[in-house]
């Protein structure tokens, strides 16, 4: 019974860091100048309920598209701010401290400078997180016409 209770002892610091949902670091998950990530668009399909304790299974959703590729570059003299281009649209991000920013985008009609970045995402992020906050930018479309966001 002491050896028992001596072996929990041991063993309660391994089971007290196992989760089911892991959370989502910038070390191991933001992407990095020259990362390609390749995705498949999946037709639309009402997820149903939210919550906690929900399975869903998006497994026979039929492809739109196999080859939905993401590319990603640096955009400045740091790893800090990179591009990611897709769908013809180059989107501009920052990571500041632990928040990754949008901080624009352009494609060929539009685009849009953000004075003040979107946040997307604050690192770390585990399930039930948010990430809330205003975002203001201005921009042009078609050249001529005058944006603000």
């Amino acid at each position: 019974m002491k050896r028992t209770g001596i072996i929990l002892f041991l063993a309660a610091p391994f089971f007290s860091s196992l989760f089911a949902q892991e959370k989502v670091d910038a070390a191991l998950n933001m992407f990095r100048a020259n990362d390609t990530i390749v995705k498949r668009q999946v037709e639309y399909k009402d997820p149903g309920r939210a919550g906690e304790s929900v399975l869903w299974d998006f497994g026979k959703l039929k492809p739109v598209n196999n080859r939905y590729t993401v590319l990603y570059s640096q955009t400045g003299d740091t790893d800090s701010l990179l591009a990611g281009t897709e769908h013809q649209t180059r989107y501009y991000y920052a990571l500041q401290n632990d928040s990754l920013l949008l901080c624009g985008y352009e494609n060929p009609t539009t685009r849009i400078s953000y004075e003040t970045p979107e946040l997307l995402l604050r690192f770390p992020m585990q399930y039930s997180d948010k990430a809330e906050g205003y975002y203001q930018g201005r921009g042009i479309y078609c050249d001529k016409l005058d944006i603000e966001a």
